[in-house]
């Protein structure tokens, strides 16, 4: 045991993390497609660890060097030798992974690249690759945005389990695993300028709906069910549907 610490403290760092991270930042200083980096550290043990977190590029990269530049980290992340690299690049916006596999990569560009140029999309993150953070430029997008992605996540090496959708006012938040309830908490919102709504919460099991005015509540539940929550401005519940 003692001479196996020794062979790999003469070849490697205690703190595979940090170490990690300063080779990735090296390696990368003076890469054309970057802005910055915003990277994490991870020393959890005597030489094992890894460095993780995202490579900010340049705004308006375009197809062709967002590609190159997911390809250079990935050839980084996996000839480096000691700690683990698991990165991904946020362009304009919108988180690709880099992943392992290049046809992962391929499927997280494209879809990547799908949200990117629509201007109805303000963010896009990936948490763990089972979670997709996004937000949308208005209440109508984001609902537009959350009826889509069921068909446009298919494609994706693995399963987004966890939709966390907010529009950029903070109006909406939408948050659990894609269903049937994306499209109820919608139509409540569209029956709900009629009562002044001011805001709506939903996830699979309940919807809060916002209202300005106390008055307003009862007529809110009367047309909701038993998922709908109401709410006057003063934040006071007022039970449910």
């Amino acid at each position: 045991m003692i001479v196996t610490a020794l062979l790999l403290s003469a070849c490697s760092s205690v703190n595979a993390g940090s170490a990690s991270k300063q080779d990735l930042e090296r390696a990368f200083a003076e890469d054309p497609a970057i802005e910055s980096m915003d990277l994490r550290v991870a020393n959890d043990l005597p030489w094992v660890g890894g460095v993780s977190g995202d490579i900010i590029a340049k705004e308006g990269l375009d197809e062709v060097d967002l590609r190159a530049l997911i390809e250079r980290l990935a050839k980084f992340s996996a000839s480096h030798k000691g700690g683990s690299v698991s990165v991904g690049v946020i362009s304009d916006g919108v988180q690709f992974p880099v992943s392992e596999k290049q046809s992962a990569r391929e499927a997280y560009l494209a879809f990547g690249l799908s949200l990117r140029d629509d201007p109805r999309v303000g963010s896009v993150e990936f948490d763990f690759g089972r979670s997709l953070l996004m937000t949308a430029e208005s209440p109508a997008a984001l609902f537009e945005l959350a009826a889509a992605l069921p068909e446009m996540l298919g494609p994706l090496p693995t399963e987004v389990t966890d939709l966390e959708l907010s529009s950029s006012d903070g109006a909406i938040s939408l948050e659990g695993a894609p269903g049937p309830w994306l499209m109820y908490a919608e139509r409540v919102w569209a029956g709900a300028a009629r009562y002044g709504a001011t805001g709506l919460q939903a996830t699979p099991e309940l919807v809060e709906l916002r209202v300005q005015r106390e008055q307003d509540v009862e007529d809110a539940r009367f047309r909701g069910s038993s998922q709908l929550r109401v709410w006057w401005a003063a934040r006071r519940c007022l039970g449910r549907g």
